[in-house]
């Protein structure tokens, strides 16, 4: 059963609290005194309280609450120290004419003296922290920042946690966030349920091709006085893989057979494949990707090869050339976008196809077959479009078409035997990194 609650205001500055110890003593015929406490609880914990310049309505107010518990019953108040407990009056109630107010109504002050009889256990405070799930991601990705209280003993209470934001990334622009209460440029808030010890914000990072320094976002506990201590800051980087523009780099190392590619990108593009490396081969490191016989490379969750064609950049790689027929598709987005070579007996042809249809300028491209890796480069500034073969530009055509890019299953893929080797692939978007003839690289690409 829950006491009726004292929330009158009292004046704190001349509350007066006293400490009266009970004590039980037995004297001896010597004239020894012996002294113990009186009982369990042998503290007597009384205020003697004023409540100043009370108006007739509240005064009714305040008769009315002790007339329905007298002397008897206990009530609930909380001491101007902050302590919680059940009281009784121990004294009778004064009350004291003050004058008039300035609408000339009549103000009383009242004085009394109660008494504790036992006071409320203390909430314990709760140790809030927060972590993130990582703290570096490339932009595009999402993380979570999990909320988590220590104490289990305050579980059947929601409890509301307010957190600062701040970094360099707009909210909004920059990134998104679910699962938080509220969410603004500079604060938030997140209610960790009843009967649970956390609660997860999901951040997303929002991908673009602006080239612009790495960003952070910064949440900050606020600690809650007597119910919660904060536990500093976490930091959330968004690695911006733009700065370097690299956003597909595949340097097809591994033991020979093996079907295992790593995209050595900020982007660590997850990559599925059943074509094989070749060790014997190589134009730098210690394999080259194998297309003589066949299968399928394919990439799986790069979103920044999305709307590829939409903004500037340059697609490159080495090729070995030896003669037999059939076509390797260097690089493809189904029904859009494709570079492909193809081997005849006396030379290779490179075509290029937009939106599924012919280019139209580099059809024939031929490559001489070679015992030699050659380097190939498409690269677009602007609506140029520019071919190069070896560092020499080799063809150069405007086209202002705007593409539209599925951004699923890109893929390497072999159409038939054609006896060809790839090293050293990647892409780089939102530059044209070759404009006029260039010296190919002697060194494995970097990102």
């Amino acid at each position: 059963m829950s006491l009726p609650t004292f929330n009158f205001t009292v004046d704190a500055n001349n509350a007066v609290r006293t400490n009266t110890y009970r004590t039980k003593s037995v004297r001896y015929g010597d004239g020894y005194k012996q002294l113990a406490p009186s009982g369990i609880n042998n503290k007597l914990d009384t205020w003697d309280l004023t409540l100043p310049l009370l108006t007739a309505s509240t005064l009714v107010q305040i008769e009315a609450f002790f007339d329905s518990i007298g002397q008897h019953q206990n009530f609930e108040w909380t001491s101007p120290h902050g302590s919680r407990g059940a009281y009784r009056l121990t004294s009778p109630i004064k009350y004291q004419a003050s004058g008039l107010d300035r609408d000339k109504s009549p103000r009383t002050t009242v004085s009394l003296s109660i008494e504790k009889v036992f006071e409320y256990p203390s909430a314990p405070i709760q140790n809030i922290s927060i972590v993130l799930a990582s703290p570096n991601t490339i932009e595009g990705d999402s993380l979570t920042a999990t909320i988590t209280r220590s104490s289990t003993s305050e579980l059947v209470n929601t409890l509301t946690v307010n957190f600062t934001v701040g970094g360099t990334a707009t909210f909004g622009s920059d990134y998104t966030a679910s699962g938080a209460t509220t969410f603004t440029t500079t604060s938030g808030s997140i209610v960790i349920p009843a009967n649970q010890l956390s609660a997860t914000i999901t951040l997303t990072s929002i991908a673009d091709s602006t080239v612009e320094p790495d960003e952070t976002v910064i949440l900050t506990i606020v600690p809650v006085a007597g119910v919660s201590n904060g536990a500093g800051s976490v930091t959330w980087t968004i690695n911006n893989a733009a700065n370097n523009n690299t956003v597909l780099l595949l340097h097809f190392d591994g033991a020979n057979g093996s079907t295992t590619i790593v995209d050595s990108s900020p982007i660590n593009t997850s990559i599925l494949s059943n074509i094989p490396l070749f060790s014997s081969v190589s134009k730098f490191g210690t394999a080259s990707l194998g297309a003589s016989n066949g299968g399928t490379l394919t990439l799986t969750n790069n979103s920044y090869l999305d709307n590829l064609l939409q903004n500037d950049f340059t697609i490159e790689c080495f090729v070995r050339t030896l003669g037999s027929s059939g076509s390797f598709n260097i690089y493809e987005d189904p029904g859009k976008f494709l570079i492909q070579l193809s081997n005849f007996s006396s030379f290779a042809q490179v075509s290029v196809y937009l939106n599924g249809s012919s280019f139209g300028f580099i059809t024939i491209a031929n490559l001489p077959l070679s015992a030699n890796f050659q380097h190939i480069a498409l690269t677009r500034q602007g609506d140029v479009y520019r071919w190069f073969k070896n560092g020499v530009l080799d063809d150069t055509v405007s086209n202002s078409s705007a593409f539209t890019l599925s951004g699923v299953n890109k893929k390497m893929r072999n159409l038939g035997h054609t006896n060809l080797l790839i090293d050293e692939f990647r892409i780089s978007k939102g530059i044209a990194l070759y404009t006029a003839n260039f010296t190919p690289t002697t060194a494995a690409f970097t990102s």
